[in-house]
């Protein structure tokens, strides 16, 4: 089983270990509001499923949030069916598997068919399968995602991502990519859709996050689209720290020495939050907007060594009062726990 790049950078991101992360620029600080505050934290409880056969578990690595219209659901990175007796040492099977959340926010149900979304090597030794980002609703059944094209055979390294098309009209949902990728690595521009991606709580933008890794640093950027343009590449403008822009090269970083996570609006705290995990501790950020400032960091809980990719799962609790929190716990066999926030 595998993280998304996060394990390599962590490795790579080693003389930043002592670093608290930060958000943005000394001016933007200035003007960023106060970090979100929280009075509790649940105990985390693993994610099982409604749907895994007597004496199995599943273990998914990694994962991201969707829903499109009031259906809520999480694709997983790669994914393990595990007979209890094997445990700890499963095989990871499949990449890219898509659950439906239940009421019970550890609980997910897993359809038939749902392995290998948008791939077309769905085995963990394949030389690339395809990981996905978080879904924002574009019709009454469909939604728009953002494919990482990851190269297994050096590492799990980011070929290239792409916009693609989650279609759930049936129980068994589908995907199909609508470019090869349109953010290429080998470019060195940011990996657009890998870190998060929300629909503006104001206008009808979707607000895309993608990473790269500045020197030692691992940065947040972001770029913005009408809905309705979604799939026309030309019509993505990005922020370069005073404006958008049609020059993706001008792009500058919203937050800085983080490891992308998910983004939402939280009615409650009046503003966007942003997960993010770093060195096994899970991070909380505010901004009144997608592109900033954003506000220090708010350190949730801690769970090491390898806690990562957190990701908000606002449908159960929309007044923003609580959030429920889904994420990987590496350390532990790669399964997916939930804990639940209460903010102040």
């Amino acid at each position: 089983m595998r993280s998304t790049n996060y394990l390599s950078l962590i490795a790579a991101l080693a003389p930043q270990a002592l670093c608290a992360p930060v958000a943005q620029s000394a001016d933007a600080a200035a003007a960023a509001p106060a970090p979100p505050s929280f009075s509790s934290v649940s105990a985390e409880k693993n994610v099982t499923s409604s749907t895994q056969p007597a004496g199995h578990f599943y273990a998914r690595d990694g994962g991201t949030y969707g829903h499109i219209g009031t259906t809520y659901f999480s694709n997983s990175f790669d994914t393990s069916l595990c007979p209890d007796s094997e445990a700890p040492n499963c095989p990871s099977y499949a990449a890219s598997t898509f659950s439906y959340l239940t009421s019970n926010p550890a609980v997910v149900r897993d359809p038939a068919g749902n392995t290998g979304l948008c791939n077309t090597n769905t085995k963990t030794g394949a030389k690339e399968h395809i990981w996905l980002g978080e879904t924002v609703p574009l019709t009454a059944t469909t939604g728009l995602t953002f494919f990482n094209n990851i190269t297994v055979a050096t590492g799990e390294v980011t070929h290239n991502t792409g916009p693609a098309i989650i279609d759930i009209s049936n129980d068994t949902p589908t995907c199909t990519r609508v470019t090869n990728g349109w953010w290429a690595a080998a470019n060195n521009v940011p990996s657009y859709g890998t870190a998060g991606t929300v629909v503006g709580h104001t206008d009808d933008f979707i607000y895309v996050f993608g990473e790269r890794v500045d020197g030692n640093s691992n940065n947040i950027y972001v770029a913005r689209v009408l809905r309705e343009n979604a799939k026309t590449r030309a019509d993505y403008t990005y922020w370069n720290g005073n404006a958008w822009v049609a020059k993706q090269n001008a792009a500058a970083p919203v937050i800085t020495n983080a490891q992308g996570g998910s983004i939402s609006f939280n009615e409650y705290l009046g503003g966007y939050i942003y997960l993010d995990s770093y060195i096994g501790s899970i991070y909380a950020r505010l901004a009144p907007s997608p592109e900033g400032p954003w506000s220090s960091t708010t350190t949730l809980f801690e769970g090491g060594p390898l806690l990562y990719q957190p990701q908000a799962q606002v449908n159960y609790d929309l007044s923003g009062r609580t959030t429920n929190i889904k994420y990987s716990h590496a350390s532990q066999e790669h399964l997916q726990k939930v804990r639940t926030i209460t903010w102040s």
